[in-house]
């Protein structure tokens, strides 16, 4: 019964002067970019802190 299901997807979403585009790599710019967004919301209405504070790690992060 598993031999008829044929798993092959291409991960490469598009390719464009040699730099390619995956989907994985996309979806997780997309969960950092998302979560950024939530935190953001979610000390605007707690009133916790300056919204710069939500970046700070990935600054560091960067730097190292």
């Amino acid at each position: 019964m598993l031999n008829y299901i044929h798993w092959n997807i291409d991960p490469e979403i598009i390719n464009a002067f040699g730099i390619s585009l995956r989907y994985y790599g996309l979806l997780f710019v997309g969960g950092i970019m998302l979560s950024i967004y939530l935190l953001g919301k979610i000390f605007k209405k707690e009133n916790i802190l300056p919204r710069i504070w939500i970046s700070y790690p990935f600054i560091v992060w960067q730097a190292l």
